[in-house]
């Protein structure tokens, strides 16, 4: 059997992962904005750059991840080599989704919720989508003066998953959606509404 070799993580890791987590927390600070992720790496095909720079950020050995069904080996292989995760085939033991294909993705109240006394305790989700062209969503809430209009190339079902998860607040999930070298944050705190 002929072993592939494991592509590299972050060129400068500390440096890198600085760079991605300021990103990170920018994006949810800021809902609904585009950030760009400009960091020396190169990902296992299927995996966009941004979204493997942040899983190499957020991901470590006592983090329990769900991970799509069309995963591929390579991809898993690379996470697993590199931030030590613990992969889990139930969304409600997950600490961490890392969603590559949004069309096969569980609807978000299936992941961990979090409760009243422990909202952070929820499921915090990486989800890829095609682009940011697509359905019209508004956006409203904690870090937006008064509305955001976003689009995004998303399956409806995760849009009406948006909507719902809004209003569970301060329970539901956080979200970071994943576009090649970009990404936005979606907080739970955030009102979604079809635009």
């Amino acid at each position: 059997m002929i072993q592939t070799p494991l592509l590299p993580a972050f060129a400068n890791p500390v440096h890198d992962a600085q760079i991605t987590f300021r990103g990170l927390l920018a994006a949810l600070s800021h809902p609904g904005q585009v950030m760009d992720l400009d960091v020396d790496l190169v990902t296992p095909w299927g995996l966009w750059l941004s979204c493997g720079a942040a899983a190499l950020t957020l991901l470590d050995d006592r983090t329990r991840v769900w991970i799509s069904e069309t995963a591929t080996a390579a991809v898993r292989n690379w996470l697993q080599f590199h931030t030590g995760c613990r992969w889990v085939a139930d969304p409600q033991q997950a600490d961490f989704a890392l969603v590559l294909d949004p069309i096969s993705m569980p609807p978000l109240p299936t992941f961990v919720q979090g409760t009243p006394e422990e909202p952070e305790g929820s499921t915090t989700l990486l989800i890829q989508i095609e682009g940011w062209r697509g359905e019209t969503v508004i956006l409203s809430g904690p870090g937006i003066p008064s509305q955001r209009s976003v689009s995004l190339a998303a399956e409806s079902g995760l849009v009406a998953d948006l909507e719902r998860n809004g209003r569970r607040y301060p329970q539901g999930v956080d979200l970071f959606l994943f576009v090649e070298q970009q990404v936005m944050g979606l907080p739970r705190s955030v009102i979604c509404q079809r635009g």
